[in-house]
């Protein structure tokens, strides 16, 4: 009788091991997704912040792609030197524009909270800021 019995339970329920490789692939993605749009934020803003040697490397990049000779080398970094300090100047023009309107959106949203929310959106705010204006360099030479 013992037998019979034995035969006639289930073998015990086991895990699916699909499941598991699943829930390990979502969690690599939403890790990588994650490190990747860090990262790359990082990155942009380094780009932006160091703005001083973007005429050089749009050079070299563009002398590269189109096998540029030392002639037509110099011509496009006269061309590139003069038309991003054209750009830094218009940055630099419609800067304060630009923070008198974020200076505006953030009084008018803080008025419109509680004084606690307020404070925690003002710092916010701030980070958020921080990230979205970079202040233009000052002009070296004379703009175009």
């Amino acid at each position: 009788m013992s037998t019979a019995a034995a035969k006639m339970t289930p073998p015990p329920a086991r895990r699916s091991s699909f499941m598991k490789y699943l829930g390990v692939l979502v969690l690599g993605v939403v890790l990588g997704s994650s490190v990747t749009v860090v990262v790359g934020i990082g990155l942009v803003k380094h780009w932006v912040r160091t703005q001083a040697d973007w005429p050089e490397r749009a050079t070299s990049r563009t002398a590269r792609v189109l096998s540029l000779d030392r002639e037509q080398r110099a011509r496009v970094a006269g061309i590139f030197q003069r038309r991003f300090e054209a750009i830094n100047a218009i940055r630099r023009e419609n800067y304060p524009r630009l923070a008198a309107e974020l200076d505006l959106m953030e009084s008018e949203i803080a008025e419109s909270l509680p004084a606690e929310k307020a404070q925690r959106w003002r710092g916010f705010f701030a980070r958020m800021r921080s990230n979205f204006l970079v202040v233009p360099p000052a002009s070296e030479s004379p703009s175009p």
